[in-house]
């Protein structure tokens, strides 16, 4: 239901609803894995804002990337696909 809420708001979360959805119907293993992916692609595209060239970005740059990221996302060791939720009365 949620999805076709989004969809109807054109909702910018949207995108993130549908993936958590999608991989909620597989083991918990095949989402801890997208989980993962989608954590050192956000790093890498915020290092890419940066220097436009992925061969100009430097080692310390990525790695301070990811600490900050671990420190400051919401609700540290949640989710990178964030799912809005509604309530609906």
């Amino acid at each position: 239901m949620s999805v076709v809420v989004h969809t109807q708001t054109w909702n910018g979360r949207f995108v993130g609803d549908f993936f958590v959805q999608a991989l909620m119907q597989f083991p918990k293993i095949v989402f801890n894995f997208a989980n993962s992916l989608v954590f050192i692609v956000v790093g890498l595209l915020i290092n890419l804002f940066a220097v436009r060239k992925f061969t100009e970005i430097s080692s310390l740059s990525l790695l301070l990337t990811y600490l900050l990221l671990g420190l400051l996302i919401p609700d540290f060791g949640h989710t990178m696909f964030w799912g809005s939720v509604k309530k609906f009365v």
